[in-house]
Order: C-alpha cells, then sequence, then structure tokens
C-alpha cells in the first residue's frame, strides 16, 4: 500500500493542498488526510485509533485536573495492555469476529491495528509528562488525535513525544527549502526500500525460511544481510515518513545516523532507531538509574537489563526476542565492565586499528543477535546456533554458501547477488555524502534522475511492499 503510485500520488497531492492552506488549519486536514489513509488500510485501525486516543484524552485530563494516581495507573496499564495484546495476536492464528449493525468486524483487526505499539508508547510517555508536571495536556481532541494520527509516521515512527508535534500544529511557511529537502528524502527513502532492500530480502528467506543444512557460516551471513536489510528497510521508511512530513511543514525527529559506522555496542544503539530509544532511555533507563544512583556500576547494569528486556517484549512475545535483547545486555555489560581496560588499550594500540576493529566487532555482534530477532522461531534460532558451533565451515562453498545467498544457482541468480551486493557497497561506502546530497535546499535535478534510475534499472515492484517493521 505504501509503496503504491496512488499512494505516492496522495503524498504529492495533499503536500500541494496543504500548502495552500492557511497555517493554523492544515492540521484539520492532515487530520482527515491520515483518518483517509489508516481507513484505507482497514477500518478496524480507525476504529482503534480514535477509541484508544479518545479515552486517552479523558484519562490524562482527569488525571491532570484532580492529581489522582489512579488515573495515571490505569492510562499507563491502557497503553501497556494495547501493546501486549498487540504483540499477542500478532505471533498468534485466531481470529475474533464480530457484527455490529450487519457491518462486520474483524476483533483480531482491532487489535492488530496500524501503528498501534507506536502510538500507545507516545500516549504512555504523555501520561508519565503529564503526571510529572512537565507538560500541561492539550485541551482539544483534534490537535490531540492528530499528533497520534499523523499519518507520515503512523506505521512505524518516527516515535515523537506529544510535545514535539503539537506545537507544531499552530503553523507557520511552508518554505522551498522545506519542500527540497522532503522530496530529497522521500526519494531516498525508496531508493533504500526499493533498490536495496528489497533486493537483500529474497536472499535473507532463502536463509532463514527454509530448514536447509546449511554450515553455520551461511547462517552467519544471511543474518549479515537480514542486519543491512533491516537497515535499508526501516532507514527508508524512516526517510519517506520525515521527507513527507517536511513537505507538509513538520519536523520528526531523525531516527538513523550511520550506525554501521559504530565502534561499539552502545555507540551503535546511539545511531540506530533513535527515537525509540531516546523514548526507552528517558522513561525507562534514566529512572532506574537515578533511583539506584547510590551503586552507579549496578545501577547502570539494572537500567540497561531492564531498559533491554522491555524492548524485546515491545518488539514481541517469544524468547526468540528475550535471547535477542539479553545478547545486547551482554554486549553492553560487557562494555561498560571493560571500559578502563578499553582505554588503557587505546593509549598503546594505533586509533585506526582499534577503530576498525572496533567496527567488525560491533557490526557482527549485532549480527549474531538478529539470528534471533529474524529466525521464524526459537528452535530454528536454536538450530542456526548448533550450526555455528559444530559445523560452522562449508565442503561446498558455490553449493552452500554462494548458491543459497543467490536463491539458487543459475547464472541469472549469481549475477542478480553481485548486482545487489554491488549497490548495497557502494552505498555504503559513499552513505555520507549520499545523505548530504539528500539534504539540499535546491532541488538537485542530477541526484534525482540518478535515484529515479536506480529505482527503474534496480527497483523491486512485484513484492517486498511491507516495511518489517509494520509487524510491531
Amino acid at each position: 500500500m505504501f509503496l503504491q503510485p496512488l499512494y505516492l500520488l496522495g503524498v504529492l497531492l495533499t503536500v500541494g493542498i496543504n500548502y495552500i492552506l492557511p497555517a493554523t488549519k492544515r492540521y484539520i486536514f492532515l487530520l482527515l488526510v491520515s483518518c483517509l489513509v489508516i481507513g484505507s488500510y482497514n477500518r478496524e485501525s480507525l476504529v482503534t485509533l480514535i477509541a484508544l486516543s479518545g479515552i486517552n484524552y479523558w484519562l490524562v485530563r482527569q488525571l491532570f485536573r484532580s492529581k489522582n494516581s489512579l488515573y495515571y495507573c490505569v492510562g499507563l496499564s491502557l497503553n501497556c495492555l494495547a501493546i501486549l495484546l498487540f504483540n499477542y495476536f500478532t505471533s498468534s492464528g485466531h481470529r475474533l469476529q464480530f457484527e455490529l449493525n450487519e457491518v462486520y468486524f474483524d476483533a483480531k483487526g482491532l487489535i492488530l491495528a496500524l501503528g498501534l505499539s507506536f502510538y500507545s508508547i507516545q500516549h504512555i510517555a504523555y501520561f508519565i509528562d503529564v503526571h510529572k508536571n512537565r507538560i500541561v495536556p492539550e485541551q482539544n481532541f483534534i490537535r490531540h488525535l492528530f499528533s497520534i494520527a499523523f499519518f507520515p509516521k503512523i506505521i512505524s515512527g518516527p516515535v515523537c513525544t506529544m510535545q514535539e508535534l503539537l506545537p507544531q500544529t499552530n503553523g507557520s511557511k511552508i518554505t522551498n527549502e522545506q519542500l527540497c529537502k522532503g522530496f530529497h528524502q522521500l526519494v531516498l527513502g525508496l531508493v533504500k526500500k526499493m533498490v536495496l532492500a528489497d533486493r537483500l530480502a529474497p536472499c535473507v528467506s532463502s536463509v532463514f525460511d527454509h530448514n536447509d543444512a546449511y554450515p553455520g557460516i551461511t547462517g552467519l551471513l544471511g543474518a549479515a544481510f537480514f542486519t543491512v536489510q533491516l537497515y535499508f528497510d526501516f532507514s527508508g521508511y524512516s526517510d519517506m515518513a520525515i521527507g513527507t512530513a517536511r513537505m507538509l511543514g513538520y519536523d520528526l525527529k531523525n531516527n538513523f545516523n550511520l550506525p554501521f559506522r559504530s565502534a561499539s555496542v552502545a555507540e551503535f544503539w546511539r545511531r540506530w532507531h533513535i527515537s525509540l530509544i531516546s523514548f526507552f532511555t528517558r522513561y525507562i533507563y534514566y529512572p532506574l538509574t537515578f533511583r539506584f544512583r547510590q551503586h552507579k556500576q549496578t545501577a547502570a547494569w539494572f537500567g540497561i537489563i531492564i531498559t533491554f528486556l522491555i524492548s524485546g517484549l515491545w518488539h514481541g512475545i517469544g524468547f526468540s526476542f528475550i535471547c535477542w535483547a539479553l545478547c545486547h545486555v551482554v554486549y553492553l555489560c560487557f562494555e561498560l565492565s571493560t571500559k578502563k581496560i578499553r582505554f588503557t588499550l587505546s593509549t598503546k594500540i594505533s586509533p585506526g586499528i582499534l577503530h576498525y576493529t572496533g567496527l567488525l566487532l560491533t557490526f557482527w555482534a549485532v549480527c549474531f543477535s538478529n539470528i534471533f530477532f529474524r529466525s521464524l522461531s526459537f528452535p530454528s534460532a536454536v538450530h542456526h546456533l548448533h550450526k555455528l558451533l559444530t559445523d560452522f565451515m562449508p565442503n561446498n562453498w558455490e553449493a552452500e554458501v554462494i548458491a543459497p545467498l543467490a536463491v539458487g544457482g543459475q547464472q541469472a541468480e549469481y549475477f542478480n547477488l553481485s548486482t545487489t551486493l554491488t549497490l548495497v557497497l557502494t552505498y555504503l561506502i559513499f552513505e555520507k555524502r549520499i545523505e548530504a546530497f539528500s539534504l539540499s535546499a535546491k532541488i538537485n535535478w542530477a541526484y534525482l534522475f540518478v535515484a529515479v534510475l536506480l529505482i527503474v534499472l534496480f527497483g523491486v515492484f512485484n513484492a517486498g511492499e511491507r516495511f518489517i517493521y509494520m509487524q510491531f
């Protein structure tokens, strides 16, 4: 849906209409468009969004007026329950249906509403900030609903607190610079998704979706392909969301900052899914470490453990996600415990060697954890780990490594794999420069020509339309 030509044409039409409307009334028009987009996905998503937003709006106002912690507890519980139910029904095959005035509703659809996990954590942040007297709740329900339903970010963020988005509804002139930067970033997102992520997807599926007796190195390379695919898929969506919002006159926070140039796992998490990590850091990690601040290192370990376990549960109910979270707990606690040792080593080893060693170790550590994230089930992940430990090297590189990653053994498939790897590596090498081009304040025709050419020649048009993070 979100990569279809009709949707993209609708975005451009929305940008044009929004541009000519009075600045202070744009959010009403954009709310209507957002409801149309969400409702076209399915009506259950729209019903859930309005109902949950209405309940939260009432609860938070009651909390502010009465200072009664009961409203605070009910609000937090409601949104946590919504996330848990979403994750439970995502991983189950249950179906629930009911009829209302001869209109059939899929109750599972009400729970699997578009973007529910993302706007639920925004409501959680809202309750906490009001409870802590950091902000005053919004009095206008239309503005409240708009801040949740704003369609560019509804699927997968970036996660924006209400105090970040609501002030922008007052309106200001949309500049040519915003339009140019937004359009460039939207196009960049399409390239990342259609040319890079969707070309990697069959390679990843070939390794993870079939229980073949591949050696451990094939599984590890499949995890590396998935890590890069996930980055291009999610950052591509984020670029499309941020670019679209910018053309509409709204600034959303950046979600990625060259994460594969991280020399430590701690640095990786400062560069990856920045908006969600900022939420977890502000509302979970900092309060926990502050409460146990007398024991500095223990508090940090405890904060890391709880934060990542909650992050794992937010991504899904299942032992695979818990193991993924525990991998990062181990990485971060190890880095924290060896901070002094690593500092001493940095004075004795060449900075270049230390930096590039850190890059490689960080990348492969993240790839290893993503075996749990991508595997279809926990037993499947265990199968990959067993192969890593007992049968790592192949007997036949072409048949057991290259052919699975190439989705077969034909010459055309090898050519497609070579093309995909060339495109991916070229982008990653010149990523910083390409990102700079996307922020050009004037239309860069050369940049747009190359981007469109890449989409036409190498883009995947017949598959891969679903963004990975739509499942969370």
